[in-house]
C-alpha cells in the first residue's frame, strides 16, 4: 500500500481528485463520490483499492479516453490532431489502460464545457472526452483482470493545455446545448442588469450597429454581474434576446457553442481590462494564490476555495461580497461540506473574514483581506503557518 499511498500524495500535489475504486474493478466504491472529497473517501478505503480520478479539480484535468479495442486506429487519429497542434508523442502525457490496448491522454483544460463528458467524433473514432467531476478514469497503479495501469509517455506535470475550442473539434454532436448543461439555477432577476435583462427579452437591440454588437453587450453585462460562461449558456437558450445564437443553434449546436464562447471570452477580457479597484485586488489575490504552493493535507482545498472566493469577489466588483457555499462548491470543484471547512480555515488564518451571516434567502457575506499593498507579504506569512495542516 506504500507505493499507492506515495501516488495519490503525488497526485494530491497535481491538484487530481483521486476516489477509492473497488478492489480490481474500474467501478466507484461509493455512490456519492462526486460530492465527496478524496480525504472523505480515502479514510475507510481497502487497502487494495484501485484509484480513480475525476475530471475538473484545482488542476482542470480532463482526459481523452481512446477506445481502440471499439475502433482501432483512435489513439492514432488522436496523435496525428495533436501533431497539428505542435505536440508530439513524447509531449504527451499517455496512460495504458488494463485492456492493453486503450490510452488514456491527460490534458488541461482552458475554459469550461457544458456536462461531464462527452463521445469523441465518429471521424476520431471511439471513446469519450472527461472533463468534469462528475465523470472519473482508473488511473495508475490501478489494477484490472490482472493488468495495470501504467503511464508510459510524458511528465503529469507538463500536461498540454488544450482551449474549449479546441476539444470542440474532436467531439461528437449533441441534441441540445440545454440538455448537456448541469441542472445550474438561475440568479434572480435582480442580479441581472437592467439593461441586460432588457437586451435578453429583445428589447432595445436596435440601437446597437448587429446583433453581435448586441450579444456581445449582453454578455459584458452578464460577466460584470459575476455570471459564468455556463449562466450565460443558459439565460441565452432561455431568453430571445437577438436570436443570433438560437438561429445558429437551429442549424448546429456545435457552432452555437462556439459562436457564444468566443463572444463569451471576448467580453470578459473587455471587462478584465476596464478593471476597478476592488477587481484589481481581487485578482492580485487569486494571482498570488496560484503562484505559490500550499502545504499541508488541505493545502489543496484551501487554495482552491481561497481561488473561488477571489474570483467572486472579482465578479461582484466589491470589497465585500456575497458567496453561497453552492456557488464556492461550482467554482472550486469541490463538495459543500469541503467547502465551508476550507472557508473556516481561511477566516481562522485571516485571509478572508466573514462580514455579515446570512439571512433569509441571502448568502453570507465575505471580505477578502486584501486591501492593503502589503497582501503579498502577509499572505506568505498566513499560508506558512496554517500550511501544517493545523486546523
Amino acid at each position: 500500500m506504500q507505493d499507492v499511498r506515495a501516488v495519490l500524495k503525488q497526485y494530491a500535489e497535481l491538484g487530481f481528485d483521486t476516489l477509492p475504486l473497488e478492489p480490481g474493478t474500474k467501478r466507484a466504491r461509493l455512490k456519492g463520490w462526486p460530492r465527496l472529497t478524496p480525504e472523505q473517501m480515502w479514510q475507510d478505503a481497502p487497502e487494495n483499492a484501485n484509484v480513480g480520478i475525476r475530471g475538473g479539480g484545482s488542476a482542470h484535468l480532463a482526459i481523452i479516453d481512446c477506445d481502440d479495442k471499439e475502433k482501432p486506429g483512435t489513439y492514432q487519429n488522436f496523435l496525428s490532431w495533436f501533431d497539428g497542434l505542435g505536440y508530439k508523442e513524447s509531449d504527451l502525457v499517455i496512460i495504458k489502460t488494463a485492456s492493453g490496448v486503450g490510452r488514456h491522454i491527460y490534458i488541461t483544460l482552458d475554459g469550461s464545457l457544458p456536462g461531464h463528458a462527452r463521445n469523441v467524433s465518429k471521424s476520431f473514432g471511439a471513446g469519450e472526452f472527461r472533463h468534469g467531476f462528475g465523470a472519473y478514469v482508473a488511473a495508475p497503479p490501478s489494477v484490472v483482470d490482472s493488468s495495470s495501469y501504467s503511464l508510459v509517455s510524458g511528465n503529469l506535470y507538463r500536461r498540454p493545455t488544450l482551449t474549449a475550442q479546441d476539444v470542440l473539434q474532436f467531439l461528437g454532436p449533441q441534441k441540445s446545448i440545454r440538455q448537456a448543461l448541469e441542472p445550474i439555477p438561475f440568479r434572480r432577476s435582480g442580479y441581472i442588469p437592467k439593461r441586460t435583462l432588457a437586451l435578453l427579452n429583445g428589447l432595445g437591440i436596435e440601437s446597437y450597429q448587429s446583433r453581435s454588437h448586441a450579444d456581445q453587450a449582453i454578455l459584458t453585462g452578464l460577466v460584470n454581474a459575476g455570471f459564468g460562461f455556463d449562466g450565460a449558456l443558459q439565460l441565452f437558450s432561455k431568453y430571445p434576446g437577438t436570436g443570433k445564437f438560437q438561429e445558429i443553434q437551429a442549424k448546429s449546436t456545435q457552432q452555437a457553442f462556439s459562436y457564444l464562447r468566443t463572444s463569451f471570452d471576448n467580453a470578459f477580457k473587455f471587462a478584465s481590462a476596464q478593471e476597478s479597484r476592488p477587481r484589481q485586488l481581487a485578482s492580485q489575490a487569486k494571482e498570488w494564490a496560484m503562484s505559490k504552493p500550499w502545504p499541508g493535507k488541505s493545502g489543496q482545498y484551501d487554495k482552491s476555495v481561497f481561488i473561488a472566493h477571489a474570483s467572486i469577489a472579482h465578479h461582484a466588483c466589491r470589497y465585500e461580497y456575497g458567496a453561497s457555499v453552492r456557488d464556492l462548491a461550482e467554482r472550486a470543484g469541490l463538495s459543500p461540506e469541503a467547502c465551508m471547512n476550507a472557508t473556516r480555515r481561511l477566516c481562522e488564518a485571516g485571509l478572508i473574514s466573514l462580514v455579515k451571516e446570512w439571512i433569509a434567502d441571502c448568502s453570507n457575506t465575505y471580505r477578502l483581506e486584501s486591501q492593503t499593498l502589503t497582501l503579498p507579504h502577509r499572505l506568505k506569512r498566513v499560508v506558512s503557518r496554517f500550511g501544517t495542516g493545523d486546523r
